[in-house]
């Protein structure tokens, strides 16, 4: 991308704020930007070359999520997270998600369901390819879907901000030996029981995942 004074590009080849940001979220959640790490408006002009506002923005966005604390004049740094408040996240994961899959199953059509069930042929895909970070993001993409097939705003609102400091370690997770290929087993597990709407199956299926996701994340603090 050729760059313009300044940090910005001509306006047919600019990132916009959202591609930035997810670029930014991507590094964050693999592990490439860290815990404790800074994060400056002219780093982020130099390295996307956008301008200062979307660099701001993105910071500003970052710290709206929880994931980074503003500093004034130097930037943001990415938040540690505690043992503790992890666990607690998880906590509070488990039952929203128990919550979910049983409104799911009463209320997702059969359209929904099975578009439900294109990201577990996609999932295997990106394993069969060993595109972690496709894996990670169509996982993401597998809760969210089961979230709003819940049809409960006041669900989703208290999924997301519970869920924001996990989608950092969940991808950790996956890089432990083993643990990919049974994630797709688990999830493959939680979909076939909603499909079947069997209420106790989906339960038993999602709490089963959260807690295994729990016990391995947790186990490397």
């Amino acid at each position: 991308m050729r760059k313009g004074k300044r940090g910005t590009s001509s306006s047919a080849e600019a990132l916009s704020f959202e591609e930035v940001f997810n670029k930014v979220y991507t590094s964050l959640v693999t592990g490439h930007f860290p815990e404790g790490m800074r994060l400056r408006e002219a780093e982020l002009m130099e390295k996307f070359g956008v301008s200062r506002r979307i660099a701001r923005k993105v910071l500003e966005r970052l710290a709206y999520e929880g994931l980074a604390v503003l500093e004034a004049r130097k930037g943001a740094v990415i938040v540690p997270v505690s043992k503790k408040t992890l666990a607690e996240c998880f906590e509070v994961r488990e039952g929203l998600e128990i919550t979910a899959v049983r409104l799911a199953c009463t209320k997702a059509s059969d359209k929904e369901i099975a578009e439900l069930g294109k990201l577990i042929d996609e999932m295997k895909d990106a394993l069969e390819n060993y595109d972690f970070v496709r894996y990670s993001e169509l996982n993401s993409k597998f809760h969210d879907k089961i979230i709003s097939l819940a049809n409960n705003s006041v669900l989703k609102q208290i999924y997301e901000r519970a869920n924001v400091h996990l989608i950092r370690y969940k991808f950790r997770s996956l890089l432990t030996a083993g643990r990919a290929l049974d994630s797709l087993r688990e999830h493959q597990r939680i979909w076939e029981a909603i499909k079947d709407r069997d209420l106790a199956k989906a339960e038993e299926a999602i709490r089963e995942h959260i807690q295994n996701i729990s016990k391995n994340v947790l186990s490397s603090f």
